[in-house]
């Protein structure tokens, strides 16, 4: 896609930074066209990928300098997918995985190969809360306070989520924390959402980080 925008960013790399949007419009294409001519196939997954189209295209053309209307109509689909992504959450049953062990102290009848979830587990892996935390952002960069507010409702971790951990790079109790304050914040409950940032806690490595 040509165009003739002066960008945003000093130093940015123009053909590139180009050549990757139009990427991104292509496989947007193509998911919007398997939505209409598949509407069987997983929702769910099909919805996460649109958003993560529309949110590189609106980032990607803030970058090379488009209209600031044309950048927020794509940050109003990715508002729009995320909240689909998240009214979806649990109504579907998890991958399924295998687990192999091999272990040579028990007898050869022991099975070796078991599935990683019990029957019936919900999947939850594209709706935690730091996601719906990311989703927030996406909405108020569009200016979709609407989606905004149901996304907060919408916000929540199964009790002892094992996703959640001191030692994950993405998913930490610090940033789950952040995540229910702002949720607090925008229900309007400043006391709460105090509570949650009181709970936040910093490590020796944060600090050398930082």
């Amino acid at each position: 896609m040509d165009h003739s925008y002066m960008p945003r960013l000093n130093g940015l790399d123009v053909p590139f930074v180009s050549a990757v949007l139009n990427d991104r419009l292509r496989t947007k294409a193509e998911n919007l066209q398997e939505l209409r001519e598949e509407p069987d196939k997983p929702l769910q997954t099909r919805m996460s990928s649109l958003e993560g189209d529309c949110t590189r295209i609106g980032q990607y053309q803030y970058a090379l300098g488009f209209p600031l209307d044309q950048v927020r109509q794509a940050f109003v689909e990715a508002a729009a997918a995320l909240l689909k992504v998240f009214e979806l959450r649990g109504t579907k049953e998890a991958f399924p995985v295998v687990v192999m062990t091999v272990d040579p102290t028990k007898p050869e009848d022991d099975p070796a190969f078991r599935p990683l979830h019990p029957p019936q587990t919900k999947d939850y892996s594209l709706t935690n809360s730091h996601d719906c935390f990311e989703a927030i952002c996406v909405a108020l960069i569009a200016g979709e306070y609407k989606i905004v507010d149901k996304l907060a409702k919408l916000m929540w971790d199964p009790p002892n989520a094992s996703y959640i951990s001191i030692h994950s790079e993405y998913i930490t109790p610090n940033r789950i924390h952040l995540a229910y304050a702002v949720k607090h914040l925008l229900q309007e409950n400043p006391t709460e959402a105090y509570k949650e940032l009181g709970r936040i806690t910093f490590r020796k490595a944060d600090q050398e980080a930082s």
